[in-house]
């Protein structure tokens, strides 16, 4: 979602903003998901996508509690590398979805830039935090999940679709100066 439409590596968003836009449309992918089950006279079940939600929400209270040791560990005089994966649905262009990695992991580094009064900023700035970038794009996504533009249910709305289209915190460890 950073910056849509856009085709820039960067982005001035910051997750956590991205993050509750994205869970206000919770009731938008539920009725996505179950309206287009009833044009493609498919099975639907609403609960998948408040599950996936939930997921969202867990995963963002991990988040929370990584800041609260990062700061902790820098605080006490430590370094720290953090290696982000960002990922992509296969719905948009190739080209177009590894600009979107970028960026999804541009507004993940945004968020601990700014987050808890930018207490993270001066150990990003000093090179006590590093981020290290690893862009996907739809480079992993499984085959079956959709990229039809018309197939909205399946290529937007679903779990399956949705879980492609995140930024991922795969690795933390202390490094050193």
């Amino acid at each position: 979602m950073p910056n849509r439409d856009s085709w820039a590596t960067t982005s001035n968003s910051n997750y956590q903003d991205l993050y509750n836009t994205y869970i206000g449309l919770e009731n938008t992918y539920v009725n996505g998901y179950v309206q287009g089950s009833l044009k493609e006279n498919a099975p639907s079940d609403g609960n998948n996508v408040t599950d996936f939600f939930g997921e969202v929400r867990e995963g963002y209270q991990d988040l929370q509690a990584l800041t609260d040791i990062l700061v902790s560990e820098l605080q006490a005089g430590g370094a720290m590398t953090v290696d982000i994966r960002g990922y992509t649905s296969p719905r948009a262009p190739t080209r177009y979805n590894a600009n979107l990695a970028k960026r999804r992991i541009a507004s993940l580094v945004n968020y601990f830039r700014n987050t808890r009064g930018g207490v993270l900023a001066q150990y990003l700035r000093d090179g006590r935090l590093q981020v290290k970038e690893l862009p996907l794009g739809e480079t992993t996504s499984p085959s079956g999940i959709s990229d039809s533009i018309p197939d909205e249910r399946n290529s937007i709305y679903s779990p399956e679709a949705s879980r492609e289209r995140r930024v991922e915190i795969v690795a933390v460890r202390r490094s050193f100066m």
